[in-house]
């Protein structure tokens, strides 16, 4: 009875943007675990309705060629259910990674606005963009113009714990454009604490 239901869950239609995920079930985007060997080995086991790769750095993504590329790799018939994740602190450099990925014909793109690794905050990427709001939403905003695939975006709580900026965030990018939140209910700097705060 219970196993039914949550079928019928999983596999009701539903609608991101422009488009339709027909298995609600999503390989979440993951940093050393979402490239193109892993992602196979998931598709092989069916039923998963959409696949993300791992984090691209948006101002590499123009210059990296999918056959020895780590990150900006896939294949031909992943591509309707890949959502390629990007990583970046300009608005112009992640709108013109986002035309790529478009041209190249991956389902959707996502911001990636949750990292918090050392690496990633010191450019002001990933979750320290939460610090500046003005400036993530004005990045959603320039990827929602540069393309129509549908637009995801992975944030944090942000930086302290205090819900509400979460909240704010929320309705930022909501209203720059995106077409669906992910949201990681942990502050940045918890990093990947076991158990989360």
């Amino acid at each position: 009875m219970i196993q039914d239901e949550l079928s019928r869950m999983l596999n009701r239609p539903l609608a991101v943007g422009n488009r339709r995920i027909d298995i609600r079930l999503l390989l979440a985007p993951m940093t050393f675990l979402g490239n193109v060997a892993f992602r196979q080995l998931v598709a092989g086991f069916g039923g998963c309705g959409l696949l993300f790769s791992e984090m691209c750095s948006a101002g590499r993504i123009p210059h990296e060629n999918r056959n020895n590329s780590c990150y900006f790799r896939w294949r031909d018939e992943e591509l309707p259910s890949l959502v390629c994740q990007i990583v970046g602190d300009a608005p112009d450099t992640m709108a013109g990674a986002a035309r790529i990925i478009e041209q190249n014909g991956f389902f959707g793109v996502d911001i990636n606005f949750g990292c918090s690794a050392a690496a990633i905050c010191s450019r002001q990427y990933g979750a320290a963009l939460l610090k500046t709001p003005r400036r993530a939403a004005a990045i959603v905003a320039a990827v929602r113009r540069a393309v129509s695939i549908p637009l995801f975006v992975k944030f944090r709580t942000g930086w302290s714990d205090d819900p509400r900026p979460a909240v704010e965030l929320a309705k930022r990018f909501e209203d720059a454009g995106a077409d669906a939140l992910t949201f990681h209910p942990r502050v940045a700097p918890d990093r990947r604490s076991r158990p989360p705060r």
